[in-house]
């Protein structure tokens, strides 16, 4: 798709070319964007989109997924009880001179990440901007094809319950590589952050040109505007206190599911596990050959003893696994 545009941006420039008044600008040799292609099912997560049923005549979710999906929406959201980051993919196009593509992971300048400016992470009910951990080089991993962006809540914590909508911000006055490149909107979610009808003879001649048939073409155009209805609804009206939505390079709105009774907290990222567990031993078979198999690894058996877990029944159950590793005594002195 993209490559179609950028050719017909080189005919328009060389059927100008007879004007010698008109400045003439070559196609960009590379192009970044955030990826968002809900018909091809590369969205940001966590996403509403993800929670809803599959378009008429596409292929159904394996099981497993959809038994996933059906536990989110029996429980009204994403869990409440878990350490969920959202997620934000970019990618990097490089074009040849004969139209192809190569795709790259950007070097994304996560300084020009800043939450109320280039980044909106907004709390619908009750409204307000939310609190998330700064933005550093640690959020963004560079992958052989694309580049992953994480923006996690404040200290690495789970989510309140609630409707959020988290918006990047593209273009020139908004988030970009270090080489200083803006990074753009894909070309479907240009047209989704535009806010107006897809299934228009203008915007339809775009998604053919995407999608191959007219057919495709119209059954997106509604997916699209189902999507964008959505939006209208409110998420757009959150980044308008930020930014003009029609800057927007991504966007996703999730819902994080209430608390309606006692949990077990489990997060494994944040340390917060039931104890004991076996999680926390090695996981090769116990054998005579191997002193440390089947035991508590070093730095679970050190973490431990040097915190308040090493007491009453917990000491117990670590002694006899500390006796094999190399800080041994050392941990359990420092209990």
């Amino acid at each position: 798709m993209r490559t179609r545009i950028l050719a017909a941006v080189s005919l328009l420039a060389l059927a100008a070319a007879c004007e010698p008044s008109i400045p003439q600008t070559s196609s960009p040799a590379a192009v970044t964007t955030a990826v968002f292609d809900p018909i091809a099912g590369n969205i940001p997560l966590p996403n509403d989109l993800a929670r809803l049923p599959r378009p008429p005549g596409s292929p159904p979710f394996p099981a497993a997924q959809q038994e996933l999906i059906n536990l989110f929406n029996s429980q009204g959201g994403f869990p409440s009880d878990q350490e969920l980051p959202v997620t934000i993919s970019l990618v990097r196009e490089v074009i040849a001179a004969d139209g192809t593509t190569t795709k790259l992971a950007p070097t994304l300048d996560s300084t020009t990440v800043v939450n109320g400016a280039t980044l909106v992470m907004f709390l619908k009910t009750p409204p307000g901007l939310v609190a998330i951990d700064p933005i550093t080089d640690a959020n963004y991993v560079s992958l052989s094809d694309h580049g992953v962006l994480s923006i996690r809540y404040k200290s690495r914590a789970p989510w309140p319950p609630g409707q959020y909508v988290v918006g990047l911000r593209g273009g020139p006055n908004g988030v970009k590589t270090k080489e200083g490149d803006p990074i753009y909107a894909s070309t479907t979610f240009y047209l989704i952050a535009q806010g107006q009808n897809l299934e228009t003879e203008q915007n339809l001649t775009l998604l053919r040109a995407q999608t191959g048939s007219e057919a495709a073409a119209r059954a997106a155009a509604q997916q699209l505007d189902q999507i964008i209805n959505g939006y209208n609804q409110g998420a757009f009206q959150a980044v308008n206190k930020v930014f003009p939505h029609e800057e927007l390079a991504a966007m996703t709105t999730f819902t994080i599911a209430p608390v309606t009774g006692t949990v077990v907290e489990v997060d494994s990222s944040r340390g917060i596990v039931p104890l004991p567990i076996d999680l926390l031993r090695d996981p090769r078979p116990v054998s005579a050959s191997c002193a440390a198999c089947g035991r508590l690894t070093p730095l679970a058996a050190c973490t431990l003893a040097k915190g308040s877990a090493a007491s009453s029944g917990i000491r117990q159950w670590m002694e006899r696994d500390m006796e094999a590793l190399p800080c041994g005594g050392g941990c359990r002195s420092t209990a």
